[in-house]
């Protein structure tokens, strides 16, 4: 394995696996190359496309919304502080799952009944025909896409009042 990464950039659905499981080994990443580039890209929770994937894993649609809001939340609590990362969320079908770290591309399988995490995982390098397209470009696509993408801003909590 490398000792130094320049890039990282993940586009995942919901963050919350990337948090539990990658989530501390980044951040001392980040203390020991200050220099590397983290990019997170996750579903909106507020997309009309969160509520259809929460249908489609047989996930109560309000928990689910609330699941990718709080793996955002706790993304940019462990993140925010640094200038080298960005987290955005897109507003669009969910086209692919993958881990871009540097020209090693780990391509999540999709699937309508179960979460990508449950899945098969490809480990592709740069090697393999059509692979800048393919994830590369497709990622650099949907990051700058206007419409549909937007930087990450914390929700505000509040506390709902309620009758006695």
């Amino acid at each position: 394995m490398k000792d130094c990464f320049h890039t990282i950039k993940i586009n995942q659905t919901n963050m919350t696996n990337v948090n539990n499981s990658y989530g501390e080994s980044m951040r001392r990443a980040i203390e020991r190359q200050p220099n590397i580039e983290l990019n997170f890209l996750a579903l909106d929770p507020e997309s009309y496309f969160a509520a259809v994937r929460a249908e489609q894993i047989g996930k109560d649609v309000s928990e689910f919304r609330d699941e990718l809001h709080t793996a955002l939340y706790s993304l940019h609590e462990t993140f925010g502080d640094y200038s080298n990362v960005e987290i955005r969320v897109y507003d669009d079908f969910p086209t692919q799952i993958c881990f871009i770290v540097d020209d090693i591309i780990y391509n999540c399988v999709v699937s309508k009944y179960q979460q990508s995490r449950n899945n098969v995982l490809f480990k592709l390098d740069s090697s393999y025909p059509a692979i800048h397209t393919s994830f590369i470009l497709h990622f650099t696509s949907v990051w700058r896409d206007i419409n549909t993408t937007k930087k990450y801003a914390p929700r505000r909590f509040r506390t709902i009042a309620r009758e006695k």
